[in-house]
């Protein structure tokens, strides 16, 4: 590139709704490709021509009636099963071994289920990830399923200002640093000991069929839920603004741009959508990250599987149970184990009751404006009681080394009211995540100084 610009208004979407929208980056006039995208590049008089198509557009509109439920849980199921032995064949073909992921939740027991379904050799690992303690509920499911389980435990350096900086910048400063570095780390460990070519197996996308974002009342349209801080994950976009030395109402002009561009109409399918851009931000950089090693490989993302998943589940049909039903139908050993977290039992009518009036107690929360509004002032409160000073002010004082020593940040940012802000935010993600981008952008100047305007 001749020339690197930043983009305020990638950059304010990047740290309130924790990626970027449509297909900016915080970046200006570098634009992410769609899934499935094809360049091709002609070289010309003037330099080089290039053309982008698109093989497998993303669009959530319905096609023909909407399916029973019950309907719609039988074809995905032997849609995922396919699509399992499918991909178990082509590691046999190709002569790599098979490694699956076993978490205490449900997107990597439907992976591990279905491919112990094909009756294949497989190595089983479970990771003591940086979020939570999660072994002892894969270790009920391994067990089940009379399957030897590896545990994984790796360092998390999290707090070293180095290699935070190494890996967002791998990564392309994509995913929250504190994330990225943990992933990445629990893959090293995986290189230590698992040797040769193999598919890593994982649960990757099965949020498209368990949550995705709902309209909420009291709004007139999507853009207006956006502009409202409905679907923010840190912060406000108020506060984004301020930082970014952005105008409110260009930033709310293109929040209306990015819903416009969408091929949907119905505020279900275009809430989803934006759910899948979200998403799929973690999904490739998952991807990428494992690669290192060997490949992903990803079952609920397969062609006919999230084919039909967009097309013909209706949107309002997606929630957990749907989820739970899937399992159940895939395999109803899968169910007797309970979640890690919530002790829910599939199995069990009693749990599913309690657990079915909890969620629609918070989604009748979570799906009203007001009601949403009050629900997040209560859980900020929680967050400062909870709060580890000492680790917020090692985050602060990052943030603030970097922000007053880098001119390229100085020059996009309102340095004393970031200071300010984030002094009072006691959500470590949030500092995190403005961390991620401070460091990438500080390692860009760095790297090609020169080039920045």
């Amino acid at each position: 590139m001749p020339a690197i610009a930043f983009d305020p208004i990638g950059m304010a979407e990047f740290v309130t709704f924790e990626c970027n929208l449509d297909d900016k980056t915080i970046l200006r006039d570098v634009k992410r490709l769609a899934p499935g995208s094809i360049i091709n590049a002609r070289e010309s008089d003037h330099g080089w021509d290039t053309e982008q198509a698109v093989t497998v557009p993303v669009n959530f509109e319905p096609e023909g009636s909407p399916l029973a439920r019950d309907t719609a849980v039988e074809k995905y199921t032997e849609l995922f099963k396919r699509g399992i032995a499918d991909r178990v064949r082509t590691m046999h073909d190709r002569d790599w071994g098979i490694v699956v992921d076993l978490s205490g939740g449900y997107d990597t027991r439907g992976v591990f289920a279905g491919i112990c379904d094909t009756n294949t050799d497989m190595l089983v690992i479970h990771d003591r990830i940086v979020t939570a303690d999660e072994s002892a509920t894969a270790e009920k499911v391994a067990e089940l399923y009379n399957k030897n389980l590896v545990r994984f435990t790796a360092e998390h350096p999290v707090e070293n200002l180095d290699e935070l900086r190494r890996v967002t910048f791998a990564v392309d400063g994509l995913v929250n640093a504190w994330l990225a570095v943990s992933y990445f780390h629990d893959e090293l460990e995986h290189d230590k000991t698992i040797s040769g070519v193999y598919g890593h197996f994982m649960g990757l996308g099965g949020e498209f069929i368990r949550q995705i974002f709902q309209p909420k009342s009291f709004y007139r349209d999507v853009t207006a839920m956006l502009a409202d801080d409905a679907i923010t994950r840190f912060g406000s976009i108020d506060q984004a603004c301020l930082l970014m030395k952005i105008e409110r109402g260009a930033f709310e002009q293109n929040l209306a741009s990015t819903v416009a561009k969408l091929p949907e109409t119905d505020p279900w399918d275009q809430l989803r959508h934006l759910y899948f851009d979200r998403y799929r931000t973690f999904d490739n950089c998952g991807e990428n990250r494992h690669r290192l090693f060997h490949w992903t490989v990803t079952p609920y993302m397969a062609g006919s599987v999230f084919a039909f998943a967009t097309k013909h589940i209706p949107a309002t049909d997606i929630d957990h149970f749907f989820f739970f039903d899937f399992l159940k139908r895939l395999d109803p050993l899968s169910a007797t184990v309970p979640r890690h977290g919530d002790g829910v039992r599939m199995d069990s009518s009693t749990d599913l009751t309690r657990y079915r009036f909890q969620r629609r107690i918070k989604e009748a929360i979570r799906n009203n404006r007001y009601t949403y509004k009050i629900a997040n002032r209560i859980l900020a409160r929680k967050l400062q009681r909870r709060a580890d000073p000492s680790e917020n002010k090692w985050l602060m004082d990052a943030i603030t080394t970097l922000a007053l020593n880098s001119e390229c940040i100085g020059r996009y940012f309102h340095v004393p009211a970031l200071q300010r802000i984030l002094s009072r935010s006691y959500d470590k993600m949030h500092l995190y995540q403005w961390l991620t981008l401070l460091l990438y952008m500080d390692e860009i100047e760095k790297r090609h100084g020169d080039k920045i305007k």
